[in-house]
């Protein structure tokens, strides 16, 4: 499971900088590596690989739940996780 974590503002300046992060992802870690500071603070996600649907402006901590969540999932459950979730 990965995430692609893209600094709102520099996106909408036309800069892309972003990075992917493996959750459980650290907020601070990753407002560092992408560039959150006071007058950037905002972040996107821009794409994603995991085993359910997101969009692009949920918090940090919900996506570290979700994944938490699969990961508690015994693994067969897991490799179909994506087919399971059509129903």
């Amino acid at each position: 499971m990965r995430i692609y974590i893209a600094n709102l503002g520099k996106y909408n300046e036309g800069e892309l900088v972003g990075d992917w992060f493996t959750p459980p992802v650290d907020y601070d870690e990753m407002a560092e590596r992408i560039g959150l500071n006071d007058r950037y603070e905002e972040y996107a996600i821009h794409d994603y690989e995991l085993p359910f649907e997101i969009d692009e402006y949920p918090s940090i901590e919900e996506v570290n739940r979700l994944c938490s969540m699969v990961e508690d999932l015994p693994a067969a459950i897991q490799d179909e996780l994506s087919d399971l979730l059509c129903f």
